[in-house]
């Protein structure tokens, strides 16, 4: 009897070290694997994203491409960015957006002339199951097509904080604000925004506005608009800027009306601006601009990787609509502010 249970056991070991032998060799196998690059722990995947601008030549767009790579490179996300450009041309951008639409991207960003000119893109993109941001031009509220994701800057609240802080600082001073507004382009929803932002501004502040000046966005058509409201109204004292890239064109016809001097001085045009283009700096920094809402172009980056990262997954973000509260510049702050937008591309 001791002598069979004696051979069970002996019997039962062996099986044992088999066992462990075998379980050892497929270790030394994983590892090699490993070694080789066969396995990976935690696979990486590329998310490949088509991003189209409507125009590449203002300063502006090229810092949003820049600041799109450095916020993704920051996070440490494997976005590879594929750029299309139009040049300001609607056909281009549509045959543009087509062509990235064809490419299969996993996300597709739109920065676009008019964001009511892509809607065909955008329901071309969902049949092909490609989640879509628009960024920075907004459609309207009551486009039936809409992307998964808007992002932008709140240019209500832009042209808002512009305006009460002009129209603030010119109560302090003891002045009643008589303005004109220089708009954008009123088929552009910013446009529209910033303009809806300096008359709330004026209601609440009892400010009536002297003249409202359309420019779409043209400085020749802005410095010629201005030049006749100055010989219209005598006394005008400010100036309601939709964006500050047309500052040169303004500064030739305020010089040429003896109206181009900084703050303290008598012949002193208040003025407010919006975005804070590289021409606009040195004019903040000396006082002939007093308040100026700049671009917060990094948030709205970091908020673009996140988002991009999140459709990518097949999440959905935490909202449809990311918007970007601007940064107010003046005199006193300019220096001291981080991640100003016209800076980076100096």
């Amino acid at each position: 009897m001791l002598a069979l249970i004696h051979r069970h056991s002996l019997s039962n070991a062996g099986v044992f070290r088999k066992r462990l032998a075998a379980i050892l060799l497929l270790c030394l196998l994983l590892i090699a694997e490993l070694r080789a690059g066969g396995i990976h722990e935690n696979p990486v995947t590329t998310i490949n994203v088509s991003f189209s601008f409507g125009a590449e030549w203002l300063e502006i767009y090229q810092t949003m491409e820049i600041l799109a790579l450095r916020a993704s490179e920051k996070s440490g996300s494997n976005i590879e960015f594929k750029f299309w450009y139009a040049d300001g041309n609607l056909e281009k951008e549509s045959l543009n957006i087509e062509r990235a639409i064809n490419s299969k991207p996993d996300v597709l960003v739109l920065m676009p002339i008019s964001a009511e000119h892509i809607l065909q893109q955008i329901e071309h993109a969902y049949v092909m199951k490609i989640p879509v941001i628009v960024y920075n031009r907004m459609q309207k509220s009551h486009t039936f097509i809409q992307p998964d994701v808007f992002i932008g800057l709140d240019t209500y609240n832009q042209a808002y904080t512009t305006a009460i802080g002009l129209f603030k600082l010119m109560q302090q001073d003891g002045i009643a604000p008589m303005p004109v507004l220089l708009l954008g382009d009123l088929r552009d929803n910013n446009s529209i925004n910033r303009r809806l932002g300096f008359i709330k501004a004026a209601n609440d502040f009892g400010v009536e506005i002297l003249k409202e000046i359309e420019t779409d966005w043209n400085a020749k058509k802005a410095a010629e608009g201005l030049d006749t409201a100055l010989k219209e109204f005598p006394n005008l004292n400010a100036i309601l800027l939709s964006s500050d890239f047309m500052i040169t064109e303004i500064k030739k016809v305020l010089s040429n009306h003896q109206r181009w001097a900084p703050y303290g001085e008598m012949n002193h045009v208040y003025l407010g601006a919006q975005d804070v283009f590289k021409d606009a700096i040195p004019l903040i920094r000396s006082g002939y601009i007093d308040i100026d809402t700049a671009f917060d172009i990094w948030s709205m980056s970091t908020t673009l990787i996140q988002v991009i990262s999140t459709l990518a997954s097949g999440e959905k973000p935490s909202q449809k609509v990311f918007l970007v509260p601007g940064k107010v510049i003046t005199q006193k702050n300019i220096d001291s502010i981080k991640d100003l937008w016209s800076l980076e591309i100096e």
